[in-house]
């Protein structure tokens, strides 16, 4: 526990997995006395170690369907998602306190410690860990595909957490993938299944890869995992990181612009970005994909004024395109700056930086609005 003194002073943390709290986010005992403060202070408890997990997680989650009415007014999916967060003892949640391209401004300009503090959690380090020790060695596909926690792991580095339903498909295109005469990833246009089967490349009924890409695909794992986490806070902050993180690949110098176009309509996440930034009717998808091409490639050069298809890739462009994307959406569905369920998250989270007076107060304007 931390309170600030008098003076300047350097802390050093020297352990690992260090749980700091700061005594303006500490709630007092006398202070608890409100189903959401409860959750509250179990968790704060977590954290100072006067509770073991595994002990206080069932009461947590009892005290949980107490707040049911509290947030149905507000969104009844967060409790789901917070429960999620129990079972896989992730506590952590990143915060956009905000939506639009506010949100998005804040996100980027808090990224580098929110990521960091989500990748010390302990899920995502034993999920990266269990990821490493599984494929330091050759394994079998029939393997490979029934171990769900691998598979889901796997999947995710490539953006496809949730689709390690899918064995039949997946088993399918892998041993597709492995036949040069097979046209069906061709056919998929699929960016991320490509990478995906190309990466864990079947030989002889085995997967193999070396210690580099086990090394990048961990590390892949991560990034798309928190993305996926603030997808669960703004799922248009996820595609903004998506898009982000994959337009440099999709848009190549030396890519003829037919190449890149089809790249772009086929990673859908980047299509969804760009037909709202374009402001495109959905009735559009309903025409040839040549045709596509052609709107998607008159619209992006004229609306960002560029003179090539690869200039999305630039910074300044990437900049542009979010800030549209965020204010043609918040124009379509007239949303207000302040999201109540990233409110309500950021309430459960601690606020992250902003105090608990601050969270109460956040939940105390949306109960009474």
């Amino acid at each position: 526990m931390l309170e600030n003194g008098d003076k300047p002073s350097t802390v050093r943390v020297v352990d690992d997995n260090a749980r700091i709290l700061r005594c303006r986010d500490a709630l007092k005992p006398q202070d608890v006395d409100t189903p959401t403060k409860r959750v509250y202070y179990a968790f704060q408890l977590i954290i100072t170690g006067d509770l073991q997990e595994d002990d206080v997680l069932p009461a947590i989650l009892d005290e949980c369907e107490r707040l049911e009415d509290v947030f149905e007014s507000i969104d009844r999916k967060l409790l789901s998602v917070l429960r999620s967060m129990l079972d896989r003892g992730n506590f952590y949640q990143p915060v956009i306190p905000i939506t639009g391209y506010g949100g998005w401004k804040f996100l980027e300009s808090t990224f580098d410690k929110q990521f960091e503090g989500f990748t010390d959690s302990a899920s995502v380090r034993n999920d990266r860990e269990y990821f490493q020790e599984k494929m330091s060695s050759p394994v079998a596909i029939e393997d490979f595909l029934s171990d769900r926690r691998l598979l889901r792991i796997s999947l995710t580095s490539f953006d496809l957490g949730g689709e390690e339903w899918k064995v039949g498909f997946l088993r399918h295109m892998m041993e597709e993938q492995a036949d040069p005469d097979s046209s069906f990833l061709k056919r998929l246009n699929s960016p991320a299944y490509t990478a995906f089967a190309t990466t864990f490349t079947v030989t002889d009924g085995n997967i193999s890869l070396s210690q580099d890409t086990i090394a990048s695909l961990a590390d892949d794992f991560e990034r798309a995992a928190f993305r996926s986490a603030v997808g669960n806070v703004d799922n248009n902050m996820k595609l903004s990181l998506n898009y982000e993180a994959k337009v440099g690949d999709l848009v190549r110098e030396g890519s003829s612009d037919e190449a890149n176009l089809y790249r772009l309509l086929g990673d859908v996440p980047t299509r969804t970005v760009l037909e709202t930034a374009l402001n495109l009717p959905t009735s559009w998808q309903q025409l040839d994909v040549d045709q596509q091409a052609d709107i998607l490639k008159e619209r992006v050069l004229s609306v960002f004024s560029i003179s090539k298809i690869t200039d999305l890739a630039n910074e300044d462009v990437m900049d542009k395109v979010l800030q549209r994307f965020h204010t043609m959406d918040s124009i379509a569905n007239g949303q207000s700056s302040l999201s109540s369920g990233s409110v309500a998250l950021t309430l459960l989270n601690n606020a992250a930086g902003f105090g608990s007076t601050a969270s109460q107060n956040l939940f105390l304007s949306i109960v009474s609005s």
